[in-house]
């Protein structure tokens, strides 16, 4: 389901409305187009305005993604929510902004009944200014998977959060209680459902590490969410061929996709399938064999993953993706990149993407992009040092539940996991060793 209300309806929609509550299409804000729709609830009695879709029978995995401009807030104590998943009377998973602080929060129902609460950012989210939020939520007990993205960046991913529910029946914007006080303006829905996977050999989250064998073999170890991995599972074979890989969700559908960088200078996408393994390969470009390259959401208005690459010239371009299917005509982003190893992640965690840059000397340098498809203006600072003993690296997020990081392989093939929060690292664990031989994906 998706729309952008332009039609002037709320199709896709149900509406529970009370009171003083409202909820209409307005032309007073919007993020594309002319008009958006407007959730208008009061601290009056029975003030009530949400809009839910429903989900087809046995849902498992649920995703949304929209566009959010909250310009009045709640009352203390209270909060304007973005996306709440639910199972009958079981909300599942939500996101809100805390109208105490402005902070993003997260909240997850447990088996008996109670509320967990994990902050996401506690920074104050601006008022009155257009923000994304996405959110995948997979029930499955006590092994329920949430993620959720914020202006484009990963801040939330885990695989055991503990819920009863085992379904998930509907997506719903805004509150389904009665005077939580807020207005709200929402733009680009697009929501998505599958059902139980009856294989659990997809990649499963953000933390996940899939790599080749020097067989061909492709392998996905899953992490626990507790700093390791788990038993690997045989996701696929005939990978021999491939230069790099990438892990990323391309069409925004809630399933990991593999992106392959072939040998030959292919460039290809395999949509993973929501019951496992992947769909047939759509070809998506030819002579990459020079090019180095790592995949995000490179702007803060991407909704689908892009790639970030430079040339044999060390010309670096963006190749944006604004369809989930087929890149767009690329954008010319500087010069003199050329023996960088770059890693797109937002490392100092202020909603845009940024670019880690492995120097030849060890040296780890970090280039702050500004949400707009440039850089910020600034010297350039060395975030580390020493790194020339590390041969591939791979944002994750969720390794560790609700961390940010890099996984890393060490030249001596162990591999190592190094979290960091706003620009500062964390303790480097090591994971595991015989890697050496493993084309690890990114």
């Amino acid at each position: 389901m998706a729309n952008n209300f332009e039609s002037g309806n709320l199709d896709g929609f149900t509406s529970s409305l009370g009171g003083t509550g409202t909820a209409e299409i307005s032309s007073d804000q919007a993020h594309s187009g002319t008009c958006a729709v407007h959730l208008h609830v009061t601290a009056d009695e029975g003030s009530l305005a949400n809009l839910s879709t429903p989900l087809p029978a046995g849902t498992a995995t649920a995703y949304a993604d929209g566009w959010f401009n909250i310009t009045q807030a709640g009352v203390l104590g209270n909060d304007v929510p973005y996306l709440r998943f639910f199972s009958g009377d079981i909300r599942v998973a939500d996101v809100y902004r805390y109208n105490d602080n402005g902070e993003l929060w997260l909240r997850t129902t447990a088996p008996d009944g109670t509320s967990v609460f994990t902050r996401l950012i506690s920074s104050s989210i601006t008022l009155s200014e257009w923000h994304h939020v996405a959110m995948r939520t997979t029930a499955n007990g006590a092994a329920s998977t949430v993620e959720v993205r914020f202006d484009g960046t990963l801040v939330y991913s885990s695989n055991q959060i503990a819920t009863a529910a085992t379904t998930l029946d509907r997506v719903q914007l805004g509150a389904e209680h009665n005077r939580q006080m807020g207005d709200s303006y929402i733009d680009d829905v697009v929501i998505n459902a599958a059902p139980r996977a009856v294989s659990t050999a997809s990649i499963r989250s953000a933390a996940d590490v899939v790599a080749v064998g020097p067989d061909g073999t492709l392998w996905n170890y899953p992490a626990s969410g507790q700093g390791t991995l788990q038993t690997r599972q045989k996701i696929g074979v005939g990978w021999s061929g491939l230069a790099k890989g990438f892990v990323a969700d391309w069409n925004s559908d809630g399933t990991f996709d593999v992106i392959a960088q072939w040998k030959d200078g292919r460039l290809s996408v395999y949509p993973g399938r929501p019951t496992g393994g992947f769909a047939a390969a759509r070809a998506i470009g030819t002579g990459w064999g020079s090019y180095h390259v790592t995949v995000g959401r490179w702007r803060n208005t991407d909704q689908y993953p892009g790639i970030l690459a430079y040339d044999a010239a060390g010309t670096l371009w963006y190749y944006g993706n604004s369809a989930g299917t087929s890149l767009a005509p690329r954008i010319k982003i500087g010069t003199g990149w050329g023996g960088l190893y770059l890693t797109m992640t937002d490392f100092d965690q202020d909603g845009s993407q940024d670019l880690l840059a492995k120097r030849s000397d060890g040296r780890l340098v970090l280039f702050r992009s500004n949400g707009n498809g440039g850089f910020v203006a600034e010297s350039r600072s060395a975030v580390g040092s020493g790194w020339n003993s590390i041969n591939s690296i791979t944002d994750v997020a969720g390794f560790t539940t609700g961390s940010s990081g890099l996984m890393t392989r060490l030249t001596d093939g162990r591999l190592a996991h190094y979290p960091f929060s706003r620009g500062a690292w964390g303790a480097r664990t090591i994971v595991g060793a015989g890697w050496s031989t493993y084309n690890i994906l990114r």
